[in-house]
Order: structure tokens, then C-alpha cells, then sequence
């Protein structure tokens, strides 16, 4: 009877580990592929699941990965392999999701050096230059653009350009725009992560944009400049419930503003951000509602923070010092908190109020100012209290 349970256990580990051997995944291919030859023809005579590894080198081509693979490229003592793209057209494209595209260098596409229409992709570790757009996402989710150095060329060349793109981490990137253009771009896409990126705008170009409908995306950690006339991180058109938290935020030519929420962009978290150096530090012009500016420091800008036509948001906890004009502005809102705020040493007032209703201007510490410490202009029926 023992000897049965015996055999019965031994028959049936056997076939546990046949079992765990076939549910192995298969290991792919690895193609090399050289100078002189195709990387495209390396694609079309593949499998789905192998690697083709790309060595140092120019490959004057588009390339078209249409299937699932590793795309790698390899230094051989030379740099990373260029994809030169003919034609003007993008230089790569990956048109199957759940590849991964690493260490090219990518240039020569008018369009686009990187363009993703496909899902849950990872692209990292390249060098996109001379393009007009670096890298695009077009109705693409769940794709990882990690590490990766993307300048847009041209008038309005952006680094990194998501157009209706759900679900993406834009992770540690260096992003240039060109002579307009920002340099990281989200139009109408939503639920993505943005940390820890670079994004440098040109002289008139600017940082991290969100339009048209982009919500719920998160924005933090991230060095966001802008060059004349935009802004370091900018909102508009009902962007609605983003956060932004802890980055960088500043200006590096005259009327460059940071933090900017445009046309009805409501229900924000603008929260722990350093801004500095700016036309306007953090500003809400026309119709943005329901916001929450909490914890930031802004200073050394022409004004800290201002309100346009505004309702029902909170500015609390912020250090708003050392600015050239006033440091808290509200003009023409109603029914806005102002609480617990530091408006010291401005070179206008600390905190100023124009044509304002109904706001509760309560526990600042605002004082040293050289103007007015608490000036309100035209303001009727707001509450004033506990400030020093």
C-alpha cells in the first residue's frame, strides 16, 4: 500500500515539472544586424518574440516594427547605431505593441523620429535629434518612454508629444523644444505620469503643456523651463484634476510664467513646487475653479501668485517672498480662501485685493512688504482676519 502512494506521488511530480516546463516561456531569437545591412529586412524575417540586436552604424531607412520584439541597439565600440529616416517620414515606427526599443540614436524625420501607435511599449535610452517631433504617442496607452533624450526641431518641434495617449509613464527624460514648441505636449490624453524629466524650453518655447480635456494626470518631480512669453508648466482649455507636485519651475527670458491654468481648468492640486524667476509665478486666469496652490515657494518673480476671474480656490501654507510686484494678487474672483500664507518682502504688496468679493484673506503672515501689507482696492463683503 506504501509502495502504491509512492509510486503515485513520484508519477505526479513528474508530470508537475513537465508541466512547468512547458508553461516556460520560449526563449526568442537574437539576430545581429550590421552596417550594410537592413534592419527592416531583419524585422519582416523574424518571429514574434525575438531580439534583434542592432550594431554601430548609420541604417538609412524607416523602420516598421509591425510585430512583437525586442528592437536593440548595440555600441560596438562606435556609438549607438542612427536611423537616419529617408523621405522626410518617422524614422521608426512601432506599429505592434509590447515591443521595447532601446539605444538608437534616431534624425532626419520632418514628422517624427519615434512615432508609437501601438500599446504597452517601452522606449528608453535613446537620442532623437534633427526631428520635428522627438518622440510621438497617438492613441496609444500603457507604453513606458523612459530615459531618453528628445529635442523637436523646426517652429513648433516638441521633445515628447502624447495625443490621445491614456496610461503612460513619461520617466526620467531629457526634453527639448524647438524655437515655439513645448517640450513635453499632452493633447486631449489622460492618467499618465510625468517624473523626474528634464523639460527645457527653447527661447519662446516652453515646458510641460497640458489641452484640451487632459485630466487626472500626474506632474511631478520634474524640471519644467520656460523660455519667452510661455510658460513652465501650462493647463488650458478643462484640464481638470491633475496634480502637480514638487517640481521646478522657472523662467529663463522675460515674460516666461510658471505655473499657468488657462480657460476653465478646475479641481487641480498645485502642491509643494519650487518657482522662481518667473514673470508670474503660479497664475489662474479666467475661469479656473475649485484649485488648490498648497506648500509652494514662490519667489525672486516679477509677481508670486495671482488670480484672474477665479472662484472657490485654496491658497494655503505658500511662502510667496522677495518678488518685484506683490506677492498674492486676486483681481476681479469671489469666494477664493487665502489662508496660512508667508507674504513678506515683496517689493509691492503682500497681499492685494481688486475688484474681489466674498474671500476669506485669513492667518497670513504678511508683513515687510513696501507697499501695503494687506491692500484691498474696490473689494467689498471679504473676510479679513487673524493676518499679521
Amino acid at each position: 500500500m506504501h509502495g502504491n502512494n509512492y509510486q503515485e506521488i513520484i508519477t505526479w511530480v513528474g508530470i508537475a515539472i513537465m508541466a512547468a516546463s512547458l508553461a516556460q516561456p520560449v526563449q526568442g531569437a537574437i539576430i545581429a544586424v550590421d552596417p550594410g545591412e537592413s534592419i527592416q529586412a531583419a524585422i519582416d524575417a523574424t518571429n514574434p518574440g525575438d531580439t534583434i540586436e542592432v550594431h554601430s552604424g548609420t541604417y538609412k531607412e524607416n523602420v516598421n516594427v509591425n510585430k512583437v520584439l525586442i528592437l536593440q541597439g548595440v555600441d560596438t565600440k562606435n556609438g549607438k547605431p542612427i536611423v537616419y529616416a529617408q523621405n522626410g517620414e518617422s524614422a521608426i515606427t512601432l506599429s505592434a505593441g509590447g515591443c521595447v526599443l532601446e539605444g538608437f540614436r534616431v534624425s532626419n524625420s520632418k514628422g517624427v523620429g519615434i512615432y508609437i501607435s501601438s500599446d504597452l511599449n517601452t522606449v528608453k535610452n535613446n537620442s532623437i535629434k534633427g526631428c520635428g517631433n522627438g518622440v510621438y504617442l497617438e492613441s496609444s496607452h500603457g507604453n513606458s518612454i523612459i530615459q531618453n533624450y528628445a529635442i523637436g526641431t523646426g517652429f513648433l518641434g516638441t521633445g515628447i508629444y502624447l495625443n490621445n495617449s491614456d496610461n503612460n509613464s513619461i520617466t526620467c527624460n531629457d526634453a527639448h523644444s524647438s524655437w515655439r514648441g513645448p517640450s513635453i505636449l499632452f493633447v486631449r490624453s489622460s492618467n499618465n505620469s510625468v517624473t523626474g524629466n528634464n523639460a527645457n524650453g527653447s527661447f519662446m518655447g516652453g515646458g510641460i503643456f497640458l489641452l484640451d480635456c487632459s485630466n487626472n494626470n500626474v506632474i511631478a518631480f520634474n524640471n519644467a523651463v520656460a523660455g519667452w512669453n510661455t510658460c513652465g508648466i501650462f493647463l488650458r482649455y478643462s484640464c481638470n484634476r491633475n496634480t502637480i507636485n514638487r517640481n521646478n519651475v522657472r523662467a529663463t527670458r522675460w515674460w516666461g510664467d510658471g505655473i499657468y491654468l488657462q480657460d476653465s481648468s478646475n479641481y487641480n492640486n498645485i502642491t509643494n513646487n519650487s518657482v522662481k524667476s518667473n514673470f508670474i509665478g503660479i497664475y489662474l486666469f479666467d475661469l479656473n475653479n475649485n484649485n488648490a496652490i498648497i506648500g509652494n515657494k514662490v519667489n525672486g518673480s516679477e509677481y508670486g501668485i495671482g488670480l484672474l476671474k477665479s472662484s472657490y480656490n485654496i491658497i494655503t501654507n505658500n511662502t510667496v517672498n522677495y518678488n518685484e510686484h506683490d506677492g498674492i494678487g486676486i483681481l476681479k474672483s469671489s469666494n477664493n480662501t487665502i489662508k496660512g500664507n508667508n507674504a513678506c518682502y515683496n517689493d509691492g504688496d503682500g497681499i492685494y485685493l481688486k475688484e474681489s468679493s466674498h474671500n476669506n484673506i485669513t492667518e497670513n503672515v504678511a508683513s515687510n512688504n513696501k507697499k501695503v501689507d494687506i491692500h484691498l482696492l474696490n473689494s467689498f463683503h471679504n473676510n479679513v482676519k487673524d493676518n499679521t
